[in-house]
C-alpha cells in the first residue's frame, strides 16, 4: 500500500462517510472534530483531557482511536515487509 492510499484510508476514517445502518441516525463527528480529537491525543493528551478540550464522549474517541488504529496497522502490515535490514535492535 503506496503512501497515497494510506492517506486516502486515514481521510475515509477522518471523514466516515455516513452508514446505512441505524449508525446513520446518530450524530456523526466532523472531519474537524475528528482531527481536533487525534491532534490531542498526537499531541500527548489523555483520553479525558481530550473529551474536555474537544467535548467529544469518551466512547466516540474510543471507537475513534481503534478504526484509525486499525488503518494504521493495515498500512503497516502492508508496507513494512522484505525491509533490507542489516542490523535489529530487541529489547
Amino acid at each position: 500500500m503506496s503512501m497515497h492510499l494510506f492517506s486516502e484510508r486515514v481521510n475515509l476514517v477522518l471523514t466516515m462517510p455516513n452508514r446505512s445502518s441505524i449508525m446513520g441516525l446518530m450524530k456523526q463527528l466532523t472531519k474537524e472534530q475528528r482531527c481536533a480529537v487525534v491532534r490531542c491525543l498526537v499531541d500527548g493528551c489523555s483520553i479525558r483531557a481530550t473529551v474536555r478540550i474537544t467535548g467529544v464522549s469518551k466512547n466516540t474517541i474510543q471507537r475513534l482511536t481503534k478504526t484509525l488504529g486499525e488503518a494504521c496497522l493495515e498500512y503497516q502490515d502492508q508496507v513494512l515487509r522484505d525491509l533490507p535490514c542489516k542490523r535489529i535492535q530487541v529489547r
